[in-house]
């Protein structure tokens, strides 16, 4: 001991730190990055042991991948006693230890969500490119349109069957970059924190989010008249394929072509900021160019799948064969065609359709370097003809090449036994430029079975496991980082399948747990909600099914709900039979006359189904009509209307009355008790409402039977007024009762103003007996108003202040204001709700849309548009 202290050695317990540096150096090697941050919170001396940054380089090269690694080993500033390269080393050193402690376990940081566009809603500025009926890689070659994160409830699958298809994502993601369409529009520049508190812009737009430092920008693409078919991020190029709403040319009878191009962006970063909230990724058009020289058809059937790289584009074609003389036993029209868009052009064929402006030097931007037809890909092996093989694409611009990849299920393999099934992937490469030869390879890589189109951004999944099947795998081959989203395949009904996610990174792989999973997989609303179904008309931003209102001679109305609006409930009108159409003006006679007035339910949205059958959607009055309110006080309880009550009325639809004679040039002639709707006050208006004695406002509305304003429509309305006020009067729900001498006839508790003021209108109907044709001219609307106004607002100043008033709150009818839903859609059947509607799984605690089943491919009305025809 004595000699130990000559030698200046220490007797005592050391410490890790107080090691020599060498042994500390082959301590070090053995440890990962998150274990060095956890030793440098033990102590101070730990902490300053384990943080200097030539040990922390030395951790550095198990991180060759890392985003970081590549700038921090090549800086030369690594001495110790430099305060600034010590605080960037240590800094950055966690950042990656936390990363990839993440990666390595299986658990997330953090999840951010961003609710995108749904492209099953119909969208009308949405139409994804359809997904194949059939492939050789399931089953049957049959795809079952299931959701392996959804409860399947009462539906059976057969052994094999646990196929579904994804849904098609109009969303793209590189580098840190996602390109997508919000389900909302909201105004750029995006950030979380301060998006609530931005108003709305008019349109939905593309937007382009930074998830570093979570500030976004508005793609520079207009969507006006424009439907996006797909969208896709790559090699720093953002690729959009849309077609133009207006179809350009009819096919045949039945379908019609729209014109269909791709637009180019160019994604750099910029060198320097005006600020903080500056965009910090500069957009540039580089050119665009026409997809198909003739077009497509907006439908289910013709189909064209594409990649890209920075500097060329494949297109496949797939398309039906529509020609009455086929010679090659009516087998599809296929072309696979590669482009070369190196070169940037400002030329835009859309916005010149009898190429007038086209340049003269067609290799001065996009232009097509090779085609390959149906002959061609039956050379090389390649042609899908009716039964698709086909999963995805990918282009080598380096070499020149453009490789396809099929899936095969063999069949006969793991009918019984999931764990024995077996697929066979090929891979064809093909030179698009120069001559040689092409390359096939089978059993080479592993792909899962065809999922939809979002399979073609699959990588090679891996070894096939037993009774685990593969889904998508996606692979960062910069930090050699694997995604991979696997699902169990028993076949035992008394066992759940589910979905799992797994990571893999430095040779390690984590599987995350199932709720994280469903999460990540953007499946919360499928998988832990309780859903059932409801009705969905797809018009305007889409409405789901409350209630039946009413039925007519020529349609239905029903209460329904926005889905836009949560809160707020519209009636919507189909008239299925009567609609009257005018050929000069283009419109239903409803729809062109419909007013926009004070006292009429506004109108929402509309939309045409031919010439005889249309749907429109209003303001829902609260308070029922005046037919129900008569029924209510007459018949059921044997109580006169009060007198204030019937001058509120009487003004109020005056009022409507001058506007359409006046302004409109407009006539009713369907003035009844049945048309004359009620709405009261809402809660934030309920001191209005006691000032107001509980009297609602009066709403002219159904205009079926309009016409064009004379002076014989112009009487026809002041008469039916008066046969209305005189209804109200006698007490009768069933409409106008006209009847000569009726002045004698009206119960004596109504003022002598009131007879004087109906006395000025023109003669009512009369329905007990022949109607006697008016003679003489028609007092002008707005001369009757004038006379009738200064009495009626003296006479209802004085009811007010002589006693108290009934209150007619009590008429309002108790109607279901929730969304109808049914855990089977059988239950529907008994509604009598006409066509078209589709059925929608929705969330039975918020309502939300969930998803829309048997949503038809993309087609557009005849005629639709929101507001009124006429302002």
């Amino acid at each position: 001991m004595a000699a130990m202290e000559k030698m200046n050695i220490a007797t005592g317990p050391i410490g890790l730190p107080d090691l020599p540096g060498d042994v500390f150096t082959l301590i070090i090697e053995h440890l990962e990055a998150w274990d060095v941050v956890r030793c440098q919170m033990v102590s101070s001396a730990w902490s300053q042991a384990f943080s200097a940054p030539e040990l922390l380089r030395i951790i550095m090269k198990k991180y060759p991948h890392a985003q970081e690694a590549p700038q921090l080993l090549s800086r030369n500033k690594l001495a110790a006693s430099d305060e600034e390269s010590d605080l960037l080393w240590r800094t950055t050193f966690n950042q990656i230890a936390c990363r990839y402690f993440h990666l390595t376990h299986g658990r997330t940081r953090t999840i951010e969500k961003h609710k995108t566009a749904v492209p099953e809603l119909s969208l009308p500025h949405l139409f994804p490119v359809s997904c194949w009926d059939y492939h050789e890689s399931q089953p049957g070659r049959r795809l079952h349109h299931l959701n392996a994160l959804e409860h399947r409830g009462r539906q059976e699958m057969a052994p094999g069957e646990q196929t579904y298809l994804f849904r098609h994502a109009f969303w793209s993601y590189e580098d840190g970059l996602l390109v997508f369409i919000p389900a909302k529009p909201f105004a750029f520049d995006y950030h979380p924190a301060v998006m609530p508190a931005r108003s709305p812009p008019a349109a939905v737009a593309i937007m382009m989010l930074d998830l570093k430092s979570q500030y976004g920008v508005e793609i520079p693409f207009d969507m006006k008249d424009r439907v996006v078919r797909n969208i896709r991020l790559k090699d720093h190029a953002l690729i959009i394929e849309w077609a133009e709403k207006e179809y350009y040319h009819a096919l045949n009878d039945s379908e019609n072509v729209h014109r269909h191009f791709v637009t180019c962006y160019d994604i750099r970063p910029q060198l320097s900021f005006t600020s903080d909230t500056a965009c910090r990724w500069n957009i540039a058009f580089r050119s665009e160019w026409k997809l198909h020289f003739l077009g497509l058809p907006l439908n289910a059937q013709d189909r064209f799948y594409s990649t890209h790289t920075k500097d060329h584009y494949a297109v496949y074609l797939w398309q039906p064969n529509r020609s009455i003389y086929t010679g090659d036993e009516e087998q599809p029209i296929e072309c696979l065609i590669v482009w070369d868009i190196a070169q940037p052009r400002q030329y835009m064929p859309s916005l010149d359709p009898g190429r007038k402006d086209q340049p003269d030097d067609v290799c001065n931007g996009p232009h097509i370097v090779c085609r390959f037809d149906y002959r061609l890909l039956q050379h090389y092996g390649i042609r899908q003809q009716s039964s698709p093989s086909l999963m995805k694409f990918s282009l080598n611009s380096e070499q020149q090449t453009i490789t396809v990849y099929e899936n095969v299920r063999i069949s006969g393999q793991g009918y019984f036994d999931p764990a024995e099934r077996l697929w066979c992937a090929r891979t064809t490469t093909i030179l698009f430029r120069g001559e040689g030869p092409h390359l096939q390879r089978e059993w080479e890589i592993n792909l899962p079975p065809y999922r939809g189109n979002c399979s073609m951004d699959t990588s090679a999944v891996l070894e096939p496991e037993p009774w685990f099947l593969g889904i998508m795998d996606v692979v960062d081959e910069k930090a050699y980082v694997r995604f991979s989203l696997a699902e169990s395949a028993f076949t035992s009904k008394d066992v759940q399948n589910s979905a799992f996610l797994r990571i893999q990174a430095l040779g390690i792989m984590a599987t995350l747990d199932e709720a994280t999973t469903k999460q990540i997989a953007h499946a919360v609303a499928m998988a832990s909600t309780s859903s059932a179904y409801a009705v969905y008309f797809n018009e305007g931003p889409g409405y789901l099914f409350v209630a039946n209102l009413g039925k007519g001679r020529s349609g239905k109305a029903m209460l329904v709900r926005s889905c836009t609006s949560p809160h707020t409930l519209y009636v919507r009108k189909r008239v299925l039979t009567g609609g009257r159409w005018n050929d000069v003006t283009g419109y239903h006679d409803e729809l062109f006359y419909y007013p926009l007035s004070r006292y009429v339910p506004e109108l929402i949205d509309w939309t045409n189904y031919g010439r005889t059958s249309y749907s429109m959607t209003t303001q829902f009055c609260n308070g029922g009509s005046l037919h129900d309110l008569l029924f209510h006080t007459l018949v059921r309880d044997s109580t006169p209307i009060a007198e204030i009550f019937i001058w509120k009325m009487f003004t109020q639809l005056l009022e409507v009355l001058e506007g359409l004679h006046l302004e409109r040039l407009t006539t009713h002639l369907d003035l009844v008790p049945q048309n004359v709707f009620l709405h009261w006050p809402d809660k934030d208006q309920a001191e209005q409402a006691k000032r107001e004695h509980h009297l609602p406002d009066f709403y002219l509305g159904d205009f079926g039977a309009a016409e064009k304003a004379n002076d014989t429509f112009i009487q026809q309305d002041l008469r039916l007024l008066h046969s209305l006020l005189i209804a109200v009067c006698l007490g009768s729900s069933r409409g106008p009762y006209g009847l000569t001498g009726y002045g004698d006839r009206i119960p004596r508790q109504y003022s002598t103003e009131l007879r004087r003021c109906m006395s000025l209108l023109p003669e009512p109907y009369s329905f007990l007996g022949e109607d006697r044709k008016f003679l003489g001219s028609t007092p002008p609307t707005n001369a009757v108003r004038a006379s009738v106004m200064p009495i009626a607002r003296k006479k209802m100043a004085e009811l007010e202040g002589k006693q108290q008033q009934p209150d007619y709150r009590f008429t309002k009818p108790s109607m279901k204001t929730k969304v109808k839903v049914a855990k089977r859609k059988s239950e529907f059947a008994g509604l009598g709700i006409d066509w078209p509607f589709l059925y929608a799984r929705v969330d039975e605690k918020t309502l939300d849309v969930i998803e829309v089943e048997n949503a038809p491919k993309f087609s557009f009305p005849e005629h639709a548009g929101n507001g009124y025809v006429r302002r």
